[in-house]
């Protein structure tokens, strides 16, 4: 398989909340995370919108984020800021 990351990902087990349609939320577990992005497992057989909010309560942080790829049960996103792609250095991120 051809790795297409420009940015390594860290391994982490980390809880998080995703929020689509503006009313929905779905419980996840964070596997591998960057500053760019994350891979997440659902659990559960589900298809996303395009463009949801992770919530990672245990950092209190909320980041937009673009659905990159799915699976049945786990899909990899890309953080957004104000609806773009960003490569802000996210301060909290070698802290988790």
């Amino acid at each position: 398989m051809l790795e297409r990351r420009t940015v390594a990902r860290m391994r982490c087990y980390l809880g998080g909340i995703v929020e689509f349609d503006g009313r929905s939320t779905m419980s996840v577990l964070l596997t591998d995370i960057s500053r760019l992005g994350a891979r997440a497992i659902c659990g559960q057989n589900v298809i996303l919108p395009s463009h949801i909010k992770l919530v990672i309560a245990k950092r209190q942080r909320r980041f937009p984020a673009k659905i990159i790829w799915q699976a049945p049960d786990q899909f990899g996103l890309r953080f957004l800021e104000d609806g773009t792609d960003t490569k802000q250095n996210f301060s909290w991120f070698m802290s988790l």
